[in-house]
């Protein structure tokens, strides 16, 4: 520390200042991207989604519903007929229920993944902001002092 630097050229002091800089407007940046990007996640997982899925399941239940009724309209419409000749019916009734069993799964699964992305959210936000700190003060009173070294000399 009690080290002198000697110091031959203002021109690579200002060099070393603006490269100090571009690497806080840069590092800023990409911070501000993961930020960004985190945002995007939760909103995708949160609104779009859900709709999508809520719509889908809707859909499925609906489809349980025509499938159950064909079922029976095709029991009533035979009702000697042998259990196995409404084979189709089952099949398409078993087919549907399948789909909405998925769709509901689909949104416990995002319901799950909100409540896992909201927590590493924080702990990013958390992990991220001493470093916008020193982007942020550190590293402009660097600039600030380089700049001053370099008027000085």
């Amino acid at each position: 520390m009690g080290e002198q630097i000697r110091i031959t050229s203002v021109e690579l002091l200002d060099t070393f200042r603006q490269a100090v800089l571009d690497f806080r407007t840069s590092a800023l940046q990409g911070l501000s991207g993961v930020s960004h990007d985190i945002r995007r996640m939760q909103q995708w997982i949160d609104h779009e989604q859900p709709m999508v899925w809520r719509q889908r399941l809707r859909r499925a239940r609906a489809a349980v519903d025509n499938a159950r009724n064909d079922l029976e309209r095709a029991k009533l419409s035979r009702p000697d007929d042998h259990a196995r000749m409404f084979f189709e019916q089952r099949r398409a009734l078993e087919r549907a229920q399948d789909h909405q069993r998925k769709a509901e799964e689909r949104l416990d699964l995002l319901k799950r993944a909100s409540r896992k992305l909201e927590h590493q959210a924080t702990l990013t936000r958390a992990a991220v902001q001493p470093l916008v700190s020193i982007l942020d003060a550190d590293l402009e009173l660097l600039v600030a002092r380089l700049q001053a070294l370099a008027k000085h000399l």
